[in-house]
């Protein structure tokens, strides 16, 4: 597979090495690097809504993320589930369970207005 010149910063020479170091990899190791290159990427994500939306914490954070990760109609539903397992989680009612203020309503006006 030739070099992509159009679309790379990479120098064909620094590219060819690259691909002589992966296809020396067994699978596993391959894996691992599949692995290793997608959790660095959840934690670029993680630490970019962290610097977008400092004010978040806990549950409200992770219902944030799980909208931005997987979209409003299925990140909705990932927000909701967050909010009913730490319902029961914590024995309370589920509007002591979301942080933040008025969440359900703003995941519900990004939700609508998406689409």
């Amino acid at each position: 597979m030739p070099p992509h010149k159009d679309r790379s910063d990479t120098q064909p020479a620094a590219e060819r090495w690259l691909l002589e170091q992966l296809r020396g990899l067994d699978p596993a190791e391959r894996l691992g690097q599949i692995f290793a290159m997608i959790e660095f990427g959840f934690q670029l994500e993680e630490a970019g809504l962290r610097l977008r939306e400092p004010e978040l914490t806990g549950l409200a954070f992770e219902q944030r993320l799980a909208v931005q990760r997987f979209g409003p109609e299925l990140g909705g539903k990932v927000a909701q589930a967050l909010a009913n397992r730490a319902t029961r989680m914590a024995g309370e009612g589920p509007e002591q369970a979301v942080e933040g203020k008025h969440y359900d309503q703003k995941l519900e006006n990004r939700v609508g207005s998406s689409g």
